[in-house]
């Protein structure tokens, strides 16, 4: 540890590149030093206001990552974009897909940035949405930078519920409704039944002289 002491974010404008080369140290070199570096915090809402750049700076990053994978499928000759991800990237297919649509979902104004979590999984997830159920989200509270992957999925689980109950015009599910008619039919035929076998009954119990079972 070379025992350099690095200023909290709130003092030193959240650590820009300009402000890292100040202190002698790339960004990577911060990363290392902050294995083992004393830090000159005294209280909790320092600790907390650097916790929270550091947090912000992780989403920053892969957003960054996602614009540089958006700009590489666009630029690169076919076949090479899915052989830099296999070969030279260390991800794979999946996370990178994550990553770009997550992007995507940044560069078109389908999400704001400020009002997404630091983790591109979430924020992926969050970008499957339909522009409706994005706007749903955000009334309901679910799109804030602390939401979590179980909490955006759960509202995507209701959605689907939802989706799938059709409902008429009065709001009453269609295909309950659709139900609810072919049993009424079924009781309307058995009524009818009943009411033949009764009738039957009565004539022959007019030429056995009984009285009627009705």
């Amino acid at each position: 540890m070379s025992g350099k002491k690095l200023q909290p974010a709130t003092r030193a404008t959240q650590f820009s590149r300009n402000v890292l080369r100040k202190q002698g140290m790339s960004t990577d070199e911060r990363v290392h030093e902050m294995q083992g570096v004393s830090f000159n915090l005294n209280n909790k809402s320092e600790f907390v206001a650097e916790i929270k750049v550091l947090w912000r700076e992780a989403q920053a990053r892969f957003i960054l990552v996602g614009k540089y994978l958006m700009a590489a499928k666009e630029r690169l000759p076919h076949g090479e974009f899915e052989a830099m991800i296999l070969n030279d990237l260390p991800f794979g297919k999946g996370v990178a897909y994550q990553l770009r649509r997550a992007a995507e979902a940044i560069e078109n104004g389908l999400l704001i940035e400020s009002e997404i979590p630091p983790n591109y999984s979430t924020v992926y997830h969050l970008s499957t949405l339909a522009s409706k159920e994005i706007q749903q989200a955000r009334q309901e509270g679910v799109i804030h930078p602390e939401v979590t992957m179980a909490e955006v999925k759960s509202f995507k689980r209701k959605l689907r519920v939802i989706d799938a109950v059709e409902v008429d015009d009065n709001g009453n599910d269609v295909e309950q409704t659709k139900v609810r008619t072919e049993l009424l039919g079924r009781r309307a035929t058995i009524v009818s039944q009943i009411a033949k076998l009764e009738k039957e009954l009565e004539s022959i119990d007019r030429k056995l002289g009984l009285k009627s079972v009705s």
